[in-house]
């Protein structure tokens, strides 16, 4: 994955993180950490927020579909 590829992965994160984590009038924060792994070649991005979270059927729903 080069820098571009990652680029558009965070910015999508964050994207959905802004679209269903926080409705009109809803506040919160976003986190992005991005992290060298070892061996060395290796990175963890961690993107995550304080949104609404998921509904309370979220795996109901994910299994009907």
């Amino acid at each position: 994955m080069d820098r571009d590829d990652l680029w558009l992965l965070v910015s999508e994160l964050v994207s959905n993180c802004l679209k269903h984590g926080f409705p009109p009038g809803r506040t919160g924060d976003i986190w992005i950490e991005l992290r060298p792994l070892d061996p060395a070649n290796q990175w963890r991005l961690r993107v995550s927020d304080t949104g609404t979270g998921l509904a309370d059927d979220f795996e109901t729903r994910r299994k009907t579909l």
